[in-house]
């Protein structure tokens, strides 16, 4: 893939497009701010969102607390869920 379009992927950027890789009828790919359009954008009102996700300690993982783990991991996700949220979870109501 071209970096035309790896940089935009890089900053979560993924809008859709008329052709090419981005085109339309390609398999579905969401951030956390455009998973929540489109379920508005189909007459749900979002009530509750949010990421499970983990913060990369590949070093100093092993070295600190598992509880301690959790509880950055758990920061982590809820500051930016589209960088480290690995499960994007949105309880949403048919409007």
């Amino acid at each position: 893939m071209n970096f035309k379009y790896r940089f935009p992927l890089f900053f979560g950027k993924f809008e859709y497009q008329d052709g090419g890789i981005m085109d339309n009828t390609h398999f579905r790919w969401y951030t956390f701010k455009s998973g929540r359009r489109l379920l508005e954008a189909h007459g749900f009102r979002v009530v509750s969102a949010y990421a499970s996700g983990h913060f990369p300690m590949p070093l100093i993982g092993r070295l600190v607390p598992s509880a301690i783990r959790r509880w950055i991991d758990r920061c982590a996700a809820r500051i930016s869920p589209g960088f480290f949220g690995i499960q994007l979870i949105y309880v949403a109501v048919k409007d």
